[in-house]
């Protein structure tokens, strides 16, 4: 698939996102972002606060698109937990980096997890809106944990 790194609009309103394509006809001087196509089952969310987890999932049989963020407004991202190894895993790469907060992206393929890309400002609200999971006070009291330094 290719991604844009850009979300300029390419239309009337249309922004592109990601999109099967055939490498050979895209434009070589264009900054695209390609990444191998996986069949998977489910697409994975998981936000980290500081070393805390919170993970969801989303079905890919119920999608119509290969990027589910164009038809999330319609299906259900359920809470879902990480396996000890991929949370092992994503401390890790958290502590290695530096990062303390990010919402990574994956992709689930029977037990295997495919990294996408950790959004370091990655938008977090719409995965608690109900207010069931403690993320909006996770949020909240790291905050002012780091004001309070």
């Amino acid at each position: 698939v290719v991604k844009s790194l850009t979300q300029e609009l390419i239309g009337e309103g249309k922004v592109f996102i990601c999109k099967r394509a055939d490498i050979r006809k895209l434009d070589p001087y264009y900054p695209w972002f390609l990444q191998r196509r996986i069949q998977a089952d489910y697409d994975i969310t998981t936000l980290y606060v500081n070393g805390k987890l919170f993970s969801f999932r989303l079905d890919r049989s119920k999608l119509t698109r290969d990027d589910c963020r164009l038809e999330t407004p319609n299906l259900t991202w359920e809470k879902c937990s990480l396996s000890p190894r991929d949370e092992t895993a994503v401390n890790n790469f958290m502590r290695k980096t530096g990062f303390d907060f990010g919402r990574f992206d994956f992709l689930q393929k029977g037990a295997d997890l495919y990294f996408l890309e950790l959004n370091p400002n990655g938008q977090w609200a719409w995965l608690d809106l109900e207010h069931k999971y403690g993320i909006f006070e996770c949020v909240a009291d790291e905050i002012k944990r780091s004001y309070a330094r």
